[in-house]
């Protein structure tokens, strides 16, 4: 059920599902490395289809600091309303692969 034909930054298997649109893989390895960083856990552990809460454990002060860093990232600014829907990784790829750049 798992593809794990994408790559991040250092080369580590991203796995998406084969259900979810492709996503821009640099992009999702970028937000990988960035919430690794924060974490302190190695890039290749964490999965598009990690919950940010449940697996992976970020409450809501890391979830503010992680949004942060994304935004910069990604040159945009993330609604609160749309950080309220995140739920996965991979959701979190997707808001800033669809925010509007200013």
């Amino acid at each position: 059920m798992y593809s794990s034909s994408a790559h991040d930054v250092k080369g580590q298997p991203v796995s998406q599902t084969e259900s979810q649109p492709q996503r821009d893989v640099s992009l999702a390895g970028q937000v990988i490395e960035v919430i690794a960083e924060k974490l302190g856990k190695p890039s290749h552990t964490i999965r598009l289809e990690d919950d940010l809460l449940l697996d992976l454990g970020i409450d809501s002060l890391s979830m503010a600091e992680i949004s942060v860093l994304v935004e910069q990232l990604g040159g945009v600014r993330l609604s609160a309303e749309s950080l309220l829907d995140t739920r996965t990784v991979g959701d979190l790829v997707d808001i800033l692969a669809h925010s509007p750049r200013p």
